[in-house]
This record gives structure tokens, sequence and C-alpha cells, in this order.
């Protein structure tokens, strides 16, 4: 259920529902207790909420290492690199998940390791240190395609065309990025097939392929209508709004940029989302 609801861009239901059943395996199911410990901190990182992200797997790893659970130890761990990463903490982040491969290698858990290797290999992008990215990306491609796991093949892949439009290279990304879009839309994703299309529409724009880079955005904004991912919509519709420019067509590019203000002042909106809202040129 937890797992459904995050696919559907659900968080906070996801957060009811897990915050629901802890008190009820509190005290009978140490692995459970931690297993939604990690969801949460899941759950809240995905909305912004850094901080209490931060301290659902904090005590997740805290009650794996009291009853010696190294898997578990290894996801609460993950959970602390990604969301750490998530806050730009990245020397932090780079800690986590090199300790995530020191106990999942041993474990033989390789769903475990390709996934702190694609994580990693985004702490490096972030760091500019874009052949270590690669050279990680490919990896946990390689991982995930020896599973079979269309989740973590589409992930890697995203990652991938970011890498590619991080260097300046739309040509070489657009490959991955419409590969990974396929499989997030196969898995039911629908954030993460949201987030690739608008995406996608960027990466059109800069092979000035304006008129597909248009119907990706809208497209986009299609998918998310139903959801409450804020941030997401704001990226969205910022992405839409400057594509709308660059056709000369300024009446919607501002109703999108309106809209994008107006999301930014919600409650629902994330902290960190204010200083992150672009707005090119509303009052022309």
């Amino acid at each position: 259920m937890v797992d459904y609801l995050v696919r559907q861009g659900r968080y906070h239901e996801c957060r009811v529902v897990a915050e629901t059943a802890l008190p009820l395996v509190e005290a009978s199911d140490d692995r459970l207790a931690s297993s939604l410990r990690v969801c949460l901190g899941i759950a809240y990182g995905l909305q912004g909420e850094y901080e209490q992200a931060h301290t659902w797997p904090t005590d997740a790893l805290a009650i794996s290492r009291r009853t010696g659970d190294l898997r578990e130890q290894a996801r609460a761990l993950g959970v602390l690199g990604t969301v750490t990463r998530w806050a730009g903490r990245t020397s932090e982040a780079l800690a986590r998940l090199t300790e995530v491969l020191k106990l999942a290698g041993p474990l033989g858990d390789d769903w475990l390791v390709g996934m702190a290797t694609c994580n990693l290999g985004a702490v490096y992008q972030q760091l500019g240190r874009y052949d270590e990215a690669l050279d990680h990306y490919l990896r946990s491609l390689r991982i995930a395609e020896k599973l079979g796991s269309p989740r973590v093949i589409g992930k890697t892949l995203s990652h991938i065309g970011s890498l590619h439009m991080d260097r300046g290279r739309p040509a070489d990304a657009i490959g991955p990025l419409y590969r990974a879009a396929d499989l997030a839309e196969q898995v039911g994703d629908l954030p993460q097939q949201a987030a690739l299309l608008t995406r996608l529409g960027t990466t059109e724009e800069g092979l000035r392929n304006t008129g597909a880079a248009l119907e990706l955005h809208r497209r986009a904004l299609a998918a998310i209508r139903e959801q409450a991912d804020v941030g997401l919509e704001v990226e969205i519709r910022n992405r839409l709004g400057g594509s709308l420019l660059a056709t000369g067509d300024l009446d919607e590019a501002c109703e999108q940029f309106d809209a994008v203000l107006a999301l930014s002042q919600t409650d629902d909106a994330p902290e960190q989302l204010a200083g992150a809202v672009e707005v090119p040129g509303r009052w022309v």
C-alpha cells in the first residue's frame, strides 16, 4: 500500500497509512517498525520536509543496529543518503551511501547495491564530478539490467539523461530520457513519468524542437493534475512557461508563471520552494 501511494504521488496519504500502522507493530515487530520509518523518511523527503525525513530513517537505523539486522541497516542508511543528497548535504550523503555498499555487498543484495551506486552517482553529479557520476550510473545500469528491474533501470537512465543535459549535450540525453519515461509509465510511477516528460520537453527545446517541447510539457502537466506534488507542478509550469516565452506566447506564459507564484504561497508548498521559484519577466 505504501509503495503504491508513493508511485501515485500521494505522499500525504502514504504518511497517514504508515503513521497509523506504526503504533500497531511497534512492540511486536522490529523489522516492520524499522521498515515503516524508512518509508516515512522517503515520503517526507519527497515533500521537501528534510528535517522530518532525516529523523525517521535515523530512528530506523537505531532499531536495526540494536537488533543486528544488517539488511534493514543498509535500507535505513540508503534513505538517509538519499534524503541528505536532496537537502544538498553531499558529504554526509557520500558517507551514508558508501556505508550501504559496505553492508549490501556481503549480503548479496544487488538491488540495494544498484540503488546506492546510482545515488552515489547523483551526489557526484551534484558536485560536478561528471566522469565519476557517469561511471557509477553505468555500473548501476548493469546491475539493474541483470536484475530486470524496470524501476532501477528507469531511475538510472533518468540520471544519465540529466547528466548529459548538465554537460550541454541534449542529443545524448534524449534517448535515455525517453526510455526512462516509458519505463515510468510501465511501472505506474506517475510523478516520475511527469518529471521525465517535462525534462524531455526541455531537452527537445535544446534540440530546437519547440512543438515537441510544448507537447511534452503539456502532457506532464496533465499527468499531475490529480496529484499533490507542489514542487513538481512548479517545475513543470516553469518549464512550460519558458517554452511558451520562446514561441512568443506571452499571455499563456504569464498564466503559467502566475500559477507558479500562487503555488509557492500555498500551505502545501515545500519550505525550500520560495527560493527556487523562477518567474522570468512576468510584468513585461
